[in-house]
């Protein structure tokens, strides 16, 4: 929900009943959840395609095609999108999935890449604070990014694979690694 990682929305009252609205098909595992922005879910899957879904009525706006796997939840920023991908699409399911990873940033409306940087294996879903964004690899980098242009503004090299995803709080970012 925020920048903490709390996973708790505060004043969002959901009750039961509930009723299915529409079902999208995936055709792939899709082991992470959407992010929801401008009335969009913004979707990847475990091979490595990238969809934005009309909310209402799930219907598709946009498709990517990676080439390769998709092991994190994207991050919405403005009018930009952020999604990690490791690996090749044809080792996904290896437990090394390859050799390096991305951190790509797509217009929200178009699906436009905007950037596009490479980074350590990486199944860190992004997060965004004040115009940075902030992901951990196998190598044991934290990697911040400038969110407009993908420039790095820095990196932290820690003793272990970061498989997690970056928190932030206080002025501070948190990771954990193995």
């Amino acid at each position: 929900y925020d920048a903490r990682r709390v996973r708790h929305a505060p004043g969002l009252d959901l009750r039961p009943p509930f009723r299915l609205a529409w079902t999208f098909r995936g055709r792939a595992l899709l082991e992470f959840p959407p992010a929801l922005a401008h009335g969009r879910l913004y979707l990847p899957t475990f091979d490595g395609r990238f969809y934005a879904l009309d909310a209402r009525t799930g219907k598709t706006i946009w498709r990517r095609t990676t080439g390769r796997c998709g092991w994190a939840t994207p991050a919405v920023w403005r009018q930009l999108v952020f999604v990690t991908f490791l690996g090749r699409r044809a080792t996904c399911g290896e437990s090394v999935p390859g050799l390096d990873g991305v951190l790509v940033a797509y217009e929200a409306g178009t699906g436009k890449v905007v950037w596009r940087r490479t980074t350590g294996l990486n199944e860190s879903s992004p997060l965004v604070v004040n115009g940075r964004v902030y992901v951990g690899d196998w190598d044991g980098r934290v990697w911040a990014f400038d969110a407009r242009t993908g420039r790095t503004r820095w990196t932290f090299r820690t003793d272990g694979r970061i498989k997690g995803s970056v928190a932030y709080a206080g002025g501070r970012v948190y990771v954990g690694a193995y």
